[in-house]
């Protein structure tokens, strides 16, 4: 019976054999991160080195939303390099409606504009892709139709 010594270790154990199923005889499977990691022999040096040095695309995205309008330089900044320092490697920008109370940098406005040219500049800085979501997105109950 194995003991679990530590969560690091366990997460690094199950990564090397989730990454080794694929090359395994009779087993096929997605071998992409290892070929990136140029890996494809399956050999556990390679699989050690694609988990603790994993190419671009295996690294995480996250929803970055903002409430409607509620954006700042200073935190423009802070918000991409806490991401930056915790691995994430790209966000999916979405605007939203959540029934806070409306933030200067209005939804498509100059100011708005101005913002998300920071964002850009800021996250260009750290190496983080930015995606965005095509609307000025409504959420909660139905949009600004309706009134609360």
């Amino acid at each position: 019976m194995a003991i679990i010594k530590n969560r690091r270790e366990f997460i690094k154990d199950s990564a090397i054999w989730i990454m080794a199923a694929p090359s395994l005889s009779g087993l096929t499977g997605d071998r992409a991160l290892l070929k990136a990691a140029g890996q494809e022999t399956g050999q556990p040096e390679g699989l050690v080195k694609a988990f603790l040095e994993p190419p671009d695309g295996a690294w995480p995205w996250v929803y970055w939303f903002v409430s409607d309008g509620n954006l700042t330089r200073e935190g423009i900044t802070a918000d991409f390099e806490a991401m930056r320092r915790v691995g994430i490697h790209g966000v999916l920008y979405m605007e939203v409606d959540q029934y806070v109370p409306k933030g200067q940098a209005r939804f498509l406005s100059p100011q708005w504009r101005e913002m998300i040219t920071h964002a850009v500049s800021e996250a260009t800085r750290l190496g983080i892709t930015v995606n965005m979501n095509n609307d000025g997105g409504w959420c909660g109950s139905g949009g600004p139709w309706i009134t609360p």
